[in-house]
């Protein structure tokens, strides 16, 4: 035995004082109790079996909440660090007045708090950061942080920009000189300017995970990257974060970098600064699970809540706005869900699986997607209470967004001998096989919506409907476009963006195939010029007859039913 302050558990050095804040029945040098033994087994799994595990406490943190504790922690992250060896944070509130810093090139240590909630280490200097961790000095790696919460003893304004709980620190020099392959979790942020951010001209992390990430009460946001010098940051994951986002001015996620990137689960709540949630650099690529806002006020000028500079390649399974207060009054510009900004090159694209969005207030231009030369890809949409999809009049998005829902290449049954309005979801494929009695109208949607999109289109088929005076009206919203007048056609129309307004264009006229649809008996001819369409036949006991005119030069032929 090494110390009168250790023991042993499944082969393990534990520390006395460690093990006894877990469960407070220790006997002997050597012996732990089987309570003992199993509450420390449960937080040697969460920070590593087989090494030391070293609590604060040991280096005479008090974490009384008004004792200074500075030296002793830093201490303890000394030797954790230089030692690779793994820290315990007990519950407590352990005040500190200067910035913990993770010394020299480190890596393979870690600390576990014991409650993301209980244990504190809370920053009594304004203006300075929390925690510094990698070094100018090497590459900082294998690093673990888990479970406990970084705070200011006093909420930081966001004019207070060094006031970032997390400091990533590195070189400028290479992608190995920074923080990498390291994990961070049930980490709560609370009272700062950004939970992290990276130092100026620093590489910014790479390869790391991020998960059941907390933030309150932060000025600005959780993770800022615009000091970062330009890199690559590949691989990092990123798996829940829950942010309530009351106090802070945004972006919340600032100037992210990073290519091959996965987020399973965003939530942000109450963004009432009127936030950006996410600002991605240029090159941006990534596949999100899913992204919410729930509650917020956005009444300055217009922005996107989502914005990614281009070229990014992105897709997002899942994207939801809304709640019991979600106001979207922006004084000017265009607020949307998502945007990009920048020249498109390099063939940018954001695939989204379904966007749903609500809301309580909207005046002015509020639209789902505002893109700037970007390509999207939307699997289904659900926009009520005055969302659109895309300003028609303003920006060039309607060309560059598909809803698949809506383009859907399907076919409809027949309409019947009746008026028909399209409405987007429909199929796009619409057959009219019914003899029209009267004139009938086909309406399309108002050709300068906000609601159309790149690639929509609509086929309608006209076989067997169409006769003498009873031709089919075709409209966009109350303006005629066409009148049909000619049976067995295909009209395909499609909407584009002109200008500063949306067009639908007869892209395609066509003749259908005598054999569609299949051969419809009708009543015998009184002339062999009687009115008629291709495919029609008549019989009586004695002849046959087949109708051989195209829909407007009229002839039926005769033949005897022997004959035939």
């Amino acid at each position: 035995m090494s110390s009168p302050h250790e023991g042993y558990i499944d082969g393990l050095v534990v520390h006395k004082t460690f093990v006894g804040e877990l469960a407070a029945s220790a006997v002997g040098e050597d012996v732990f109790t089987a309570v003992d033994a199993a509450a420390a087994r449960d937080v040697l799994g969460a920070v590593g079996r087989g090494d030391l595990v070293v609590s604060a406490k040991d280096f005479g943190a008090k974490g009384d909440g008004s004792t200074d504790d500075t030296d002793a922690l830093q201490g303890w992250l000394t030797h954790i660090c230089t030692n690779r060896k793994q820290g315990y944070l007990p519950n407590g509130v352990y005040k500190i007045t200067s910035t913990l810093v993770a010394p020299g090139a480190n890596y393979g240590w870690g600390i576990t708090g014991e409650n993301q909630n209980y244990a504190v280490i809370s920053q009594f200097t304004n203006n300075i950061p929390v925690m510094q961790v990698g070094s100018s000095a090497g590459s900082s790696h294998t690093i673990s942080l888990s479970r406990f919460m970084l705070k200011y003893n006093t909420i930081q304004s966001s004019s207070n920009t060094n006031a970032n709980c997390i400091v990533f620190d590195g070189s400028s020099t290479g992608d190995l000189s920074t923080v990498y392959w390291s994990s961070f979790r049930e980490i709560y942020f609370l009272n700062g300017y950004y939970g992290m951010s990276v130092a100026s001209g620093r590489f910014a992390p790479w390869g790391c995970e991020w998960d059941m990430i907390h933030m309150q009460t932060m000025s600005g946001g959780l993770y800022d990257n615009t000091a970062a010098t330009s890199s690559g940051c590949p691989n990092n994951r990123w798996g829940r974060a829950t942010l309530f986002c009351g106090s802070s001015v945004g972006p919340i996620f600032k100037n992210i970098r990073g290519y091959n990137m996965t987020i399973d689960t965003l939530e942000f709540l109450t963004a009432n600064q009127g936030a950006q949630l996410f600002t991605a650099q240029s090159g941006f690529t990534a596949e999100i699970g899913s992204l919410k806002l729930e509650i917020g006020s956005y009444t300055g000028v217009g922005k996107g809540l989502f914005e990614f500079s281009n070229p990014s390649r992105v897709r997002i399974g899942s994207i939801a706005v809304g709640g019991s207060t979600a106001v979207f009054t922006p004084s000017s510009g265009i607020q949307s869900i998502i945007a990009t900004s920048g020249a498109a090159s390099g063939s940018p694209h954001i695939e989204i699986g379904s966007i749903t969005a609500a809301a309580t207030s909207i005046t002015g231009t509020v639209v789902a997607i505002n893109g700037g030369g970007n390509r999207f890809t939307v699997g289904s949409v659900d926009l009520a209470n005055g969302w659109t999809l895309q300003y028609t009049g303003g920006a060039t998005t309607g060309d560059l967004v598909t809803v698949k829902t809506w383009v859907n290449n399907t076919l409809s049954g027949n309409k019947g001998d009746a008026d028909y309005t399209v409405a987007l979801g429909d199929p796009n494929v619409v057959q009219f096989t019914t003899p029209f009695t009267a004139q009938r109208t086909i309406t399309l949607p108002t050709q300068t919506s906000n609601d159309l999109c790149g690639g929509l289109y609509y086929d309608l088929i006209f076989s067997g409907a169409i006769n003498g005076a009873n031709t089919a009206v075709i409209k966009r919203g109350s303006t005629t476009m066409r009148t049909q007048t000619v049976d067995n056609k295909r009209l395909r129309y499609m909407w584009h963006r002109q200008g500063t307004s949306g067009q639908w264009i007869l892209v395609d006229v066509a003749d259908l195939s005598p054999d569609y649809p299949a051969s419809v008996r009708v009543s015998v001819p009184a002339t062999a010029t009687t009115a008629g369409k291709p495919g029609q036949w008549a019989a009586n006991a004695t002849h046959i007859y087949t109708y051989t005119g195209d829909g407007t030069t009229h002839t039926w032929v005769r033949a005897s039913a022997a004959a035939w």
